[in-house]
């Protein structure tokens, strides 16, 4: 079987947005939908309105390697202050993949 120029197809779900102990948390589903392997997924946390990315996050896993039909289970979080649930997404892009978002739930 060739893969040359094969792709990967991420989807990303879920989005369920905690307040808890000062910080703000979003739990998403990053599944890899495609037929070959999606490497090194990179996971950011980003101000949907600008696309700047929301520093200090702490994530619970990034850079992941996902098999075909595999999926992961991410919490990313920052400190509270002045983003709003709603104004939150996590981006997950990869090596030869296309860009998947989600916005944080109010």
């Amino acid at each position: 079987m060739r893969f040359a120029g094969a792709r990967s197809r991420l989807q990303i779900s879920g989005a369920r947005t905690v307040r808890r102990d000062g910080r703000l948390s979003l739990s998403v589903t990053v599944r890899n939908r495609g037929r070959v392997v999606a490497p090194m997924v990179r996971l950011a946390l980003r101000d949907h309105r600008s696309g700047k990315r929301v520093l200090p996050a702490r994530y619970c896993d990034n850079y992941l390697w996902l098999l075909p039909g595999e999926g992961r289970d991410i919490t990313v979080s920052c400190p509270l202050g002045s983003h709003d649930r709603g104004d939150l997404e996590v981006t997950a892009q990869g090596y030869r993949t296309s860009t998947v978002s989600i916005c944080g739930r109010r």
